[in-house]
């Protein structure tokens, strides 16, 4: 590996190092590494410190980080996680997104049991029902869920849609709350779904991660057991987005 390389990544901890314990760490030249450092610090990929005059990562490297996040993709950051989830569960598993007052699906693993639930990629979906709904509403800003769930629509697609407006939002703050949700029968009928919301680099919330299934194979006990999955699923992929949100 280059020599700039790897002093470079040698600030990847975040904290101030001098010259000397660099030259130290890396077994290399104290004069080679206050060379490349002064390489690095006209580039703004390092900054010294007025104070101490030790060296930490500058202006340069952020805007290249920023520049990694906005070039990533959910879906494709996503894909080997989901398929992952697929395999675990035996259900499928979906990505979905908020357009305006609408869900759409962006991504799916489909179930390879004979019967199955769920939806096809492009399709565009109600926000006021079902758990992946829910979670693009309840992890929304909160000054903003309030207008989202006064502009909706509660059109009743089966007996179990909720259809007041002040229910919905308990049941959002309770989904806040715990870090997931779950759904039976509320869309579709024999259909149950579990999700959890995804986060982008921003920290913002960037799509819902579901697990959608008949309602025979999804019981009460497979539930249990599939929930923390989907939460760890959703993690993972806000982790590879550059999420810091659910480590604070």
């Amino acid at each position: 590996m280059d020599k700039t390389v790897r002093i470079l990544l040698a600030f990847g901890d975040g904290r101030l190092h001098g010259v000397r314990d660099i030259a130290r760490s890396l077994t290399l030249p104290k004069s080679t590494v206050a060379r490349l450092i002064l390489d690095l610090a006209d580039a703004r990929l390092l900054v010294q410190d007025e104070t101490s005059g030790q060296y930490r990562l500058g202006a340069g490297a952020a805007r290249l980080g920023q520049a990694y996040l906005e070039g990533l993709d959910v879906r494709t950051v996503s894909a080997p996680i989901m398929a992952d989830l697929q395999e675990r569960s035996g259900e499928t598993v979906g990505l979905q997104v908020r357009e305006g007052l609408e869900r759409v699906v962006i991504a799916s693993n489909e179930s390879k049991a004979t019967i199955r639930s769920g939806f096809s990629i492009g399709e565009r979906l109600p926000l006021h029902a079902g758990a992946a709904a829910k979670v693009l509403l309840a992890f929304e800003q909160e000054e903003f869920r309030g207008e989202l769930v006064r502009s909706l629509t509660l059109t009743p697609l089966t007996d179990r849609t909720i259809l007041d407006t002040d229910q919905l939002q308990a049941e959002l703050a309770k989904i806040h709350r715990q870090g997931y949700a779950v759904s039976e029968n509320e869309v579709s009928l024999q259909s149950t779904s579990v999700a959890a919301p995804v986060f982008g680099g921003d920290d913002r919330l960037s799509a819902a991660l579901v697990v959608t299934g008949p309602v025979f194979r999804m019981t009460g006990e497979v539930v249990k057991v599939l929930t923390p999955l989907v939460c760890e699923a959703a993690q993972a992929i806000s982790a590879d987005l550059g999420s810091t949100h659910y480590r604070n």
